[in-house]
């Protein structure tokens, strides 16, 4: 890629790539970006470029236009990290406010200003779930479940924001393909999952 990176990783190349496009280059192919020799997945945390790049973005040195495009990606991955330590929502918050400061073009503020509302309501989410606990102790013996109840809340919040999206991405009328073209209808979940998880064709 040619912006700055976000989340650095160390390939077994020894090179340092952007995590997403190695696994998009690696999800295609066995070999590595820099040399085209055989290489495996294995990827590990590039913490001395990712502490290079965010003193460069902290002392101002790149144009407008890549810091705002880096502020948002940072951001992004900061309110969906799904591993440990989980989100970081407050910084996602701090990257998306700067972007939006920093846009020259309304569509960028536009995307920074939403970014932002999404991430806060991450956060106020978040705060609520963490009552929980506290009233899963004073409801004790009343026979309420709490806890129970806001495990399910959360599936259906995921299945209310999620489901109108996917619907949107269904396919709902017929589509050109090129010629020669194959399709294959896949109603078996095991199987979807086992064609998705082989190696790709060379």
């Amino acid at each position: 890629t040619h912006q700055l990176l976000v989340d650095p990783v160390v390939a077994e190349d020894g090179h340092v790539y952007e995590r997403r496009a190695l696994e998009h280059w690696l999800s295609r192919k066995r070999t590595s970006p820099s040399t085209n020799e055989p290489m495996g997945n294995t990827m590990l945390p590039s913490l001395v470029a990712q502490q290079t790049i965010n003193e460069l973005v902290e002392q101002g040195i790149s144009d407008t236009d890549t810091l705002i495009n880096f502020l948002l990606d940072r951001g992004r991955l900061r309110s969906t990290r799904t591993g440990s330590p989980g989100p970081d929502l407050k910084g996602a918050e701090k990257d998306f406010t700067k972007a939006a400061g920093l846009a020259r073009l309304p569509m960028h503020r536009k995307l920074a200003e939403f970014q932002l509302k999404v991430a806060h309501w991450m956060r106020e989410g978040a705060s609520i779930f963490g009552e929980v606990e506290q009233l899963q102790a004073e409801c004790k013996g009343s026979g309420e479940e709490v806890m129970s109840w806001i495990l399910d809340y959360g599936d259906a919040a995921k299945a209310a924001i999620i489901g109108p999206l996917l619907d949107a991405r269904r396919m709902t009328q017929w589509q050109e393909l090129q010629a020669g073209a194959r399709v294959k209808v896949i109603d078996d979940s095991a199987e979807l999952q086992r064609l998705c998880e082989r190696a790709p064709p060379e």
